[in-house]
């Protein structure tokens, strides 16, 4: 993406432990999920700090608490992550930068239409989408893959961009 000889800013450039670790998920053919609480810049040096302030009701009652959860504060904190998340991904080939810059982009469209005081929620929106449902979107694609194989259909399903297409159909919410 940067060209030979070029590579991220630093402060987008992921780590050694952070490319191995998403690595591993891609090997395993898990999910590539990663939290922005620690998957960040420089993440050894902010592994322990990323608070955000947030609301849980209390069990059996309509009583909200005041709690600190490990996530990004701010959507500036959360594209910090992003990019080094971004960049893992395209040096790993498992991503095209268009899906990953489409999917940016809705982040930054959401909070822009609805204001800076639902972050909480389109964090949590947006964690369990890459932890929970993009995985389902993945394996929903298979199945149609291998219908329409059987059915001698053409399928534009291909197991070396499964990430980038089912992250796709999760931004186009085509499942």
């Amino acid at each position: 993406v940067y060209g030979f000889g070029w590579k991220p800013p630093t402060i987008e450039e992921p780590s050694a432990e952070q490319l191995t670790c998403l690595k591993t998920l891609l090997d395993s053919d898990l999910v590539p999920y990663v939290d922005f609480a620690i998957f960040l810049p420089f993440s050894v040096r902010h592994a322990t700090e990323m608070k955000l302030s947030a609301q849980r009701f209390e069990f059996g009652s309509n009583v909200l608490l005041p709690v600190k959860v490990a996530a990004p504060p701010s959507l500036e904190v959360w594209m910090a992550g992003w990019k080094v998340f971004a960049n893992s991904m395209i040096m790993l080939g498992a991503i095209t930068l268009g899906t990953l810059d489409a999917y940016q982009r809705r982040m930054v469209s959401m909070l822009g239409t609805f204001g800076p005081s639902i972050w909480e929620l389109l964090y949590e929106a947006d964690r369990r989408s890459r932890a929970e449902h993009w995985q389902r979107v993945k394996l929903q694609l298979v199945e149609q893959h291998l219908l329409d194989t059987q059915c001698g259909r053409v399928s534009a399903y291909n197991e070396d961009s499964k990430w980038d297409l089912s992250l796709t159909a999760l931004l186009n919410d085509r499942v």
